[in-house]
C-alpha cells in the first residue's frame, strides 16, 4: 500500500502543476494475479524498461540501475513533460548465472531477455511458484509463494543514490 500512497501523492502534485495524471497501482498478487497464466493486467517492468530504469533479468525481475533487482513498482501516467531515459531493449546480465545456479525450482533457463521476448522463453513462472509454495509450506506451514533467492544472489547491487 505504501507504493500506492506515493503514486497518489505524485498524482496530486502533478495535478497542482496543471497536468493530467493517473496512477496504476502496484501489483498485489492475491488481487491482481491471473493464477492460470501467472500474469498481471499491466506490466510495470515494461514501463520501467521503456523509461530507461533498467532491464529484465534472467529471473524475469526488473534489474534497476539504482537498486538492482530489489525494487517494487507502481506507475503514474501523465501528460506532464518529463526527462526520460533511453529505453532499455536488451539484458545486461550477459554471462552471469548467479540466479540460474541458485534457483531451487530450476525455473530460470539462463537465457537473456530482450524487449518483446516472451517470459516463457527464458523463465518458468509456474515452476518458480510451485517450488516456492512447496518450500514455504514445508518450512513454516504457510501456503504462499514467497522465495526471493534470485534477488538475494544477484550481483547487481545498483548505484548508490545521492
Amino acid at each position: 500500500e505504501c507504493l500506492n500512497e506515493i503514486a497518489a501523492q505524485t498524482v496530486g502534485l502533478i495535478h497542482t502543476l496543471g497536468y493530467q495524471a493517473e496512477p496504476f497501482a502496484a501489483t498485489v498478487h492475491g488481487r491482481d494475479l491471473d493464477d492460470q497464466n501467472i500474469r498481471v493486467p499491466f506490466q510495470h517492468k515494461t514501463a520501467a524498461t521503456r523509461a530507461g530504469l533498467g532491464w529484465v533479468g534472467k529471473s524475469a525481475l526488473l534489474i534497476s540501475y539504482q537498486c538492482g533487482p530489489r525494487v517494487r513498482l507502481a506507475t503514474v501516467f501523465t501528460d506532464m513533460p518529463l526527462e526520460v531515459g533511453t529505453p532499455v531493449t536488451v539484458s545486461e546480465c550477459k554471462r552471469c548465472t548467479a540466479c540460474v545456479r541458485a534457483c531451487p525450482a530450476g525455473a530460470i533457463g539462463g537465457e537473456n531477455w530482450w524487449a518483446g521476448r516472451a517470459r516463457e522463453e527464458f523463465f518458468d513462472a509456474h515452476a518458480c511458484r510451485a517450488e516456492a509454495r512447496r518450500q514455504l509450506m514445508e518450512r513454516v506451514g504457510v501456503d504462499k509463494s514467497v522465495c526471493g533467492i534470485c534477488i538475494a544472489v544477484c550481483p547487481k547491487r545498483g548505484q548508490p543514490m545521492g
